[in-house]
């Protein structure tokens, strides 16, 4: 449901034909969240007419001030968009998220909802991101008209058409939709929780499919009618099975789950045989001793949760995508090119840099992407070539001594397990050091909260190349590509670690696994906030934020 309103929403603004969206009925929660319960049925009375002329609040006919201002700022949108073609230059995630601030929903999931529901919503909105992020960096497309006949398609394929091959022995995984027709000797029918199945809520997508698999016409009862909708979905998936058919339930331990009123009816009504498989203690039957399992975490996700807990649960436990900005391209690109130019050194030695073509091994990793900007990617590209010949030229014998490139590890602790790649290890007769490419400049690093986290990676690194088993490594130091190369105290930052500072770090790991593995995303205290909100990537979204000239009043 929260998919199909955060499409109907950007629909509405990217459509100068609103031939479907007569009146602001679509713009209910959890999406778009009115202050007042009131407004909403004021909003659905509103004619989408007349929108152009729509510039004040006071136009709107909505007795709240605070949600005439939010559809006011929604129709501003949508008339701004209009008048550019229907297009949002800025691409279709960050129209997503300028949806999200309109509405103030993530402000809503965190304030004013049950756990649960929050995250059930979050997740939705996370999944759509990603497919949208998915679908532009695939596709080159950013209109979302393209994109809705997309995700139709998209859905339609996977209700209508299960991939079944009979003269495989296997086991099919489908949805009830698909099942329609087929028979199996055992079906499975897992997660029947109640408020996922039936759920709370229907969209109208999934009730015209319901219509349409069985020639079903909806009362006028809508909750008698979504009650009717999965009792005949759910006889469907139930006659699937010739011989056996299991049902079944889940039970989380931060949310409570209830089995679904269904399977509470059909075992009062002796209709079924209740087992309980649920393990209750950490020995299974054999006897065999069961660990709790790991939270796996890579350095970057510590990173995130250092910097904010809250920003580590909209970007990683949420999953919501942040817009794709032209820095990151840049900086991924010039990653990328360096690695090969250090595996052909290695493997053909330095005198092989005398006959490439640095400009053709950038082209072979730039992306447009993230560039939204007319003009920005050409303009971009060039400086990063110039990164690449400077550090090229100047550091001949730093490229010759790399060793490994992109190196993978993982530290292995009691209750988690970190991942990561160190940029380069590079090996001497005098040292071994660990680096950290920077695509930026010094200055610019050390301003940003960012840089805080450098002496926590800087430890997880040696500590990582410590349980490989190496020689001892001397020192880890980030290099600063867009200095002047020929200048080491200008490009090179060096991070001391030792035994005690990896210690240090290790016990921040603790600390923040036991932080994420019970749900702790409280924000950083005001002070800090107040330098990191303006350089979160969800700081326009973020109930929490904190400006400095609103504190600096």
């Amino acid at each position: 449901d929260s998919i199909q309103q955060c499409l109907k929403i950007m629909l509405f603004l990217t459509k100068k034909n609103l031939s479907d969206y007569p009146r602001f009925d679509f713009l209910a929660r959890p999406i778009f969240n009115f202050n007042d319960d009131n407004s909403y049925l004021e909003a659905s009375e509103i004619s989408t007419d007349n929108l152009d002329n729509i510039s004040n609040p006071k136009d709107i006919n909505i007795t709240s001030p605070y949600d005439a201002e939010k559809l006011c700022n929604l129709i501003k949108l949508r008339n701004a968009i209009s008048s550019n073609n229907s297009r949002y230059d800025d691409g279709l995630v960050s129209l997503l998220h300028k949806v999200l601030e309109i509405g103030e929903t993530l402000k809503f999931m965190e304030l004013r909802n049950t756990e649960e529901h929050a995250n059930e919503v979050l997740h939705s909105i996370g999944l759509l991101s990603q497919l949208i992020a998915d679908y532009v960096l695939e596709t080159k497309k950013s209109g979302l008209s393209d994109f809705n006949d997309f995700f139709k398609r998209f859905i339609e394929d996977s209700i209508d058409k299960p991939n079944v091959d009979e003269d495989k022995d296997a086991v099919y995984i489908m949805t009830m939709h698909q099942s329609k027709g087929l028979e199996y000797p055992v079906v499975f029918l897992p997660s029947l929780v109640d408020r996922r199945f039936p759920s709370s809520e229907r969209s109208e997508y999934d009730v015209s499919v319901l219509e349409k698999c069985f020639e079903f016409k909806p009362r006028e009862n809508s909750s008698e009618n979504r009650d009717i909708d999965f009792r005949r979905l759910l006889y469907v998936a139930s006659t699937r099975a010739e011989k056996k058919l299991y049902l079944s339930y889940f039970e989380k331990s931060k949310v409570k789950a209830k089995p679904s009123r269904y399977i509470t009816e059909l075992i009062e009504d002796g209709m079924t045989v209740s087992t309980d498989f649920s393990i209750k203690d950490e020995t299974d039957s054999k006897g065999i001793k069961r660990h709790p399992k790991k939270l796996k975490i890579s350095s970057s996700h510590l990173q995130y949760f250092v910097y904010c807990p809250t920003r580590y649960k909209f970007a990683l436990d949420a999953r919501i995508t942040a817009p794709q900005r032209g820095y990151f391209t840049f900086g991924s690109s010039l990653h990328n090119a360096i690695e090969e130019l250090s595996n052909i050194v290695r493997t053909k030695g330095l005198a092989s840099l005398d006959n490439l073509n640095l400009e053709d091994l950038l082209n072979k990793h730039w992306s447009d992407y993230g560039f939204d900007k007319k003009g920005a990617s050409t303009i971009q590209k060039e400086h990063a070539l110039n990164y690449l010949r400077s550090f090229t030229n100047h550091n001949k014998k730093l490229i010759s001594d790399i060793t490994e490139t992109e190196k993978k590890f993982t530290i292995e602790e009691p209750n988690y397990i970190i991942t990561g790649k160190i940029d380069a290890i590079v090996s001497s007769e005098e040292s071994l050091s660990v680096i950290d490419w920077k695509t930026g400049k010094k200055n610019k690093f050390q301003e940003e909260p960012e840089s805080i986290f450098v002496e926590q990676q800087a430890n997880i690194y040696v500590e990582a190349m410590e349980r490989l088993g190496t020689r001892e490594v001397d020192n880890f130091k980030l290099h600063f590509l867009g200095e002047r190369q020929d200048l080491e105290n200008e490009s090179i930052m060096q991070i001391r670690v030792d035994l005690d500072s990896r210690k240090r770090t290790l016990k921040l790991l603790d600390e923040t696994v036991y932080r994420i593995n019970h749900r702790d995303f409280t924000p950083v205290s005001e002070n800090e906030r107040i330098k990191k909100c303006q350089h979160c990537e969800f700081r326009e979204l973020c109930p929490y934020k904190l400006k400095t000239e609103k504190i600096a009043a």
